[in-house]
């Protein structure tokens, strides 16, 4: 995952605690908050309340499959819920409601895994290298879960000004796009604990995905038309993003670069 998203997230919660309870709603299927106060907890679920009922918005749920000897594996939510799991109040406790997708306890591990590759509901690839089912973690959080690949967080930043989550996205497309970015943008270059270095990459990371022709292939055979390429960068949106913690609506970036620089002796 990108580790850069979750450093925005957990900086936004602490500039804004509400907005924990925000994202719990939306991950249950229960859209937003209606309630919460000094005492909510994301590990109890019954100290705030949410505008729907649970999974009254299915879509917006993190999913999940049931695997050999019923055990869970989770196919979508990786960051939304790192971020709880690592937000005040949250923790290993925290009880999240997960769509399931699908029960197939019954298959062996080597059909169930080949399963999962058939239905792409599995990424086998660990940054820039293959990743087998071996090396899945068997917990979220930061220590024990996912690696970091920051080109995955470098995607996550340019969405809405070099491209856009179609609402028929395809399964995976932060991962193609970045890909992709491996070859236009060297993070190893680039200072991530700066807003302006950081900004700069996203800013050319953009510019690469617009100026794309629309039928020209990204990854695995899939199109920058087919992963949400928009015609023109969006010079607002980098805007918005940009605007430094302390502003009246401060961007994604500057919350993650701040946070970063908090957890450095």
């Amino acid at each position: 995952m990108g580790r850069d998203q979750i450093y925005y997230k957990l900086g936004r919660y602490a500039a804004d605690p509400a907005k924990r309870f925000d994202d719990a709603c939306e991950a249950n299927g229960q859209n937003k908050t209606k309630t919460s106060d000094a005492n909510s907890r994301l590990d109890d679920l019954s100290t705030f309340t949410c505008t729907k009922a649970v999974a009254e918005k299915p879509a917006d749920m993190k999913t999940l499959v049931v695997g050999p000897y019923g055990e869970p594996y989770l196919t979508d939510g990786h960051h939304t819920l790192t971020s709880i799991w690592e937000a005040s109040s949250g923790g290993p406790q925290a009880k999240m409601w997960v769509r399931v997708q699908d029960n197939l306890s019954n298959l062996n591990r080597a059909t169930f895994f080949r399963t999962l590759h058939e239905r792409k509901l599995i990424w086998s690839r660990d940054g820039d290298r293959p990743a087998y089912p071996a090396d899945l973690p068997r917990s979220l959080g930061l220590k024990n879960g996912l690696g970091n690949d920051p080109y995955r967080a470098l995607v996550y930043f340019t969405r809405d000004i070099g491209y856009t989550q179609l609402a028929d996205a395809t399964e995976f497309t932060e991962f193609y796009w970045g890909d992709w970015l491996r070859t236009v943008v060297d993070l190893k270059t680039v200072n991530l604990d700066d807003n302006a270095s950081h900004l700069a990459a996203v800013h050319t990371a953009a510019g690469a995905m617009v100026a794309l022709a629309p039928d020209a292939t990204v990854s695995n055979g899939k199109t920058a038309a087919a992963l949400g390429r928009l015609e023109t960068l969006n010079e607002t949106e980098f805007t918005a993003l940009s605007q430094p913690v302390g502003a009246a609506k401060p961007g994604k970036l500057p919350y993650a670069v701040a946070y970063r620089l908090a957890l450095k002796p």
